[in-house]
């Protein structure tokens, strides 16, 4: 075999599995979007407190960077857009 052969495998594989890892990337990028729109439903999320009740008071609530950033939840997952001050039915005072 030549070099000229050889390439053109090389350059067809990698052809194909570039078109094989769009759909995977495609789902992945999809798992990474900012919230999860069932379970927050589910839960009866809102970005706003409730009855002095707020998601940075709340046992499952995992900060964001700084304390007015958005952050996540234990009982929501792949959601990295709960407010601090939000509140959902899962609510657990933090001890």
């Amino acid at each position: 075999m030549n070099d000229h052969s050889t390439s053109r495998r090389r350059l067809l594989k990698i052809g194909c599995t570039a078109l094989a890892a769009i759909p995977v990337l495609s789902v992945a990028g999809n798992a990474f979007a900012g919230t999860n729109a069932a379970m927050r439903k589910a839960f009866n999320y809102q970005d706003t407190a409730k009855d002095g009740k707020k998601c940075s008071g709340c046992a499952q609530f995992v900060p964001g960077a700084s304390p007015t950033a958005a952050g996540g939840c234990k009982v929501i997952p792949g959601d990295n857009e709960i407010a601090p001050g939000g509140y959902c039915d899962a609510f657990i005072v933090k001890k």
